[in-house]
């Protein structure tokens, strides 16, 4: 529990601590996987409480069962506030590789438009 909740606090810090003026800050991921039934949404949702309303429906919490595009605008809507995503047995084989170097890398696919 206090790995994760270390995390989430430190998201929000990461950008303010970066060692140089206009430097990216590397991002934390941290990675819960196990067995069903074992508390992992609860934990993820604790620490969705830290930054607000952990819900599925506009909080911080979302399912892997959605578009890279859409974990992509999710994650650059809540930029330093920590995105949650449960379910990864959801997601496609790739999608879960793809999103994660997407993410660490701060920048997804350039896109002509938004709608």
């Amino acid at each position: 529990m206090a790995i994760g909740v270390y995390a989430a606090i430190a998201s929000i810090l990461l950008e303010p601590l970066a060692s140089l003026p206009g430097e990216k800050p590397t991002p934390c991921i941290v990675d819960l996987s196990g067995e069903t039934s074992t508390g992992k949404t609860t934990w993820l949702k604790f620490l969705g409480s830290v930054w607000g309303r952990p819900d599925d429906t506009d909080g911080n919490l979302a399912s892997w069962s959605t578009t890279q595009a859409g974990i992509e605008r999710l994650a650059g809507f809540l930029y330093s506030v920590p995105l949650l995503l449960d379910e990864s047995k959801r997601a496609s084989e790739k999608m879960v590789p793809q999103v994660t170097y997407m993410l660490c890398n701060g920048q997804g696919k350039v896109r002509g438009a938004t709608h």
